[in-house]
C-alpha cells in the first residue's frame, strides 16, 4: 500500500468518523453506530484484516469498533482475533488488565496496611500469578 492509497483509507474513516450526530437522538446514535462499522467495512473491504485494524486503530477507533469492523468484513472470530493481535491490539489491552489487577489488589489491601507494603504484597501476588504490569514511572 503506497502512501495515497494510505491517506485515501484514513480520509475514508475521517469522514465516516467525524459526522455531526448533534440534535440526533439515543437512538438514532446506536442506529447510526451499527451503520458507521458497515461503512467502515465496505471503504476497508480491498484491505487485509491486519491492516484494517491497523488503519483503524490510528484513528482512534475502539477495539470493539474494530472486531465489530472485521466480523463486518465477514471474518471468523478466531480470524478476528488473529488480524487484531498481528495488529498489536490485544497486547496492549492485556496489559492494561494486568494493570488494573494490581492497582486493585493495592487498593483492598491499603485498607488493611500502608500503601508501600500493599504495593510490595501486590506485586508479591502479581508474580504468583505470573501476571507482570507496568506501574507509572517503573520501567
Amino acid at each position: 500500500m503506497d502512501t495515497s492509497q494510505l491517506q485515501s483509507y484514513i480520509n475514508k474513516i475521517n469522514e465516516i468518523s467525524n459526522i455531526d450526530l448533534t440534535g440526533y437522538t439515543k437512538q438514532q446514535k446506536q442506529d447510526f453506530n451499527i451503520l458507521q462499522i458497515e461503512e467502515y467495512a465496505s471503504a476497508l473491504s480491498d484491505v487485509e484484516a491486519k491492516q484494517v485494524a491497523l488503519l483503524l486503530s490510528t484513528q482512534d477507533v475502539s477495539n470493539a469498533q474494530i472486531q465489530q469492523t472485521l466480523s463486518a468484513q465477514g471474518l471468523t472470530a478466531t480470524a478476528q482475533y488473529q488480524a487484531m493481535a498481528e495488529a498489536g491490539l490485544l497486547k496492549s489491552k492485556q496489559t492494561l488488565n494486568n494493570i488494573e489487577i494490581q492497582n486493585n489488589i493495592t487498593k483492598i489491601l491499603s485498607k488493611q496496611m500502608s500503601e508501600a507494603d500493599a504495593k510490595a504484597k501486590a506485586g508479591e501476588a502479581m508474580a504468583s500469578m505470573q501476571l507482570s504490569a507496568v506501574i507509572e514511572g517503573e520501567e
